[in-house]
Order: structure tokens, then sequence, then C-alpha cells
């Protein structure tokens, strides 16, 4: 029997392009994100909703104050899925509003 160690905590630096800062997992259950930095950082889903045509979902850039995108304003977080929504297993892309050095925490949860 293996054990993975809940959370697993993931550190990205996010600066003015979008980035991949969490891959997509299917044993992930919910993922906290924290913005360490000082100015706003948009995140979302790195792949958009998927159909017939796109069975993997349309790859979603980060943009700044775009649709589809959460923004996390300085010293504040965020916990998306488990344990109030069904689980999160998509991969989360993210974009700052400026600078190049911008700190993201993010802490991944399992069953």
């Amino acid at each position: 029997m293996t054990t993975s160690i809940s959370p697993a905590t993931i550190a990205a630096v996010v600066g003015g392009a979008s980035i991949a800062v969490l891959p997509a997992n299917p044993s992930r259950v919910g993922v906290y994100i924290f913005n360490a930095s000082a100015v706003t950082i948009w995140v979302c889903p790195s792949t958009g909703p998927q159909t017939p045509a796109n069975p993997g979902g349309q790859p979603f850039p980060a943009v700044v104050s775009g649709a589809g995108c959460i923004a996390l304003a300085t010293q504040t977080g965020i916990m998306l899925g488990a344990p109030n929504l069904p689980a999160f297993t998509n991969g989360l892309n993210a974009i700052a509003a400026s600078g190049s050095n911008n700190p993201l925490s993010l802490w991944e949860y399992y069953h």
C-alpha cells in the first residue's frame, strides 16, 4: 500500500504571459491557490469545456481581466473543488497584472 502526502505543495512564479502553473491530475480532489505577490494574479482552467469535436477541451490561456479567469488580489486565496464542490482535476494557467517574479502557492489535495 502506498501513501500520498496530502496536500502536495507547488510553488510557481508568474509574469505577464500566461503559463501553466498546475498540470491536470485525475487523482486530485481539490486545490487551494494563494497569491503571495504584491499584484493581482488571474488563474483559469488550462482547458475549456469538452465537446465532441474537442474531447480534451480547447486550450484556455489566462488573460488579465479575461472571461473565465478568477482574479486573486494580493495576499488572498481560493479553494477549488472539495469539500464543497466536485473534484477539481483540470490543470491551471496563470498570468500576473505586472512584473515577472510574482510568487503563487498551490496546495493539491487527494483522497
